[in-house]
């Protein structure tokens, strides 16, 4: 078990993670959310651009404080069994958090949204997951998910329509469209 110790972080260590990462990621696409996305034709249920900032600014604390929930368990549980899903489970978390971290870059400087979309799809599949497992786990943990998984889920609906309303930006450009034709 000295392996998973790794995952045993302090709790703004757990809240810092998720949330410096993913100001750093959204600092590295700033300039093509300026020029690029602003030009895309988007649906009407997008939200302005300055929406996304605020709530990736609440859910990643919040999905770090989660994680740091599910590793009190994972590491200090007299249970073997629940230690042992808290321990599945901060695996399916850094996963997640690794998927979520590349569709920014994905997106905005590859601008593939055919990508996007398809690793979005792998997103929710993983953030549903780890949902599941924090829920098993430690309840609170699992609840506090619930607001992620709709946002990632209405993310998925909006790259999805903005790569049929741009079809030929949606695959980098190319004429030839290979998913979702």
């Amino acid at each position: 078990m000295s392996y998973w110790k790794i995952f045993d972080l302090p709790i703004w260590a757990s809240i810092a993670i998720p949330t410096v990462l993913g100001f750093l990621c959204g600092s590295t696409t700033r300039t093509s959310v300026n020029t690029w996305y602003k030009d895309l034709r988007k649906g009407p249920l997008t939200p302005p651009s300055w929406v996304f900032p605020v709530v990736w600014g609440i859910i990643y604390p919040v999905m770090g404080y989660t994680a740091y929930l599910v590793s009190r368990q994972a590491f200090h549980s007299k249970n073997h069994d629940l230690a042992e899903l808290a321990q599945h489970g901060l695996v399916l978390y850094y996963i997640q958090l690794f998927v979520n971290i590349l569709w920014s870059p994905i997106f905005f400087i590859l601008k593939r949204i055919d990508f996007a979309l398809a690793e979005i799809i792998v997103l929710d599949v993983l953030i549903i997951l780890t949902a599941v497992n924090f829920y098993q786990v430690e309840r609170i943990a699992g609840l506090l998910w619930i607001p992620y998984v709709a946002w990632a889920l209405f993310a998925t609906y909006t790259t999805f329509v903005t790569m049929r309303l741009n079809p030929v930006q949606a695959y980098g450009g190319q004429e030839n469209r290979p998913l979702l034709n």
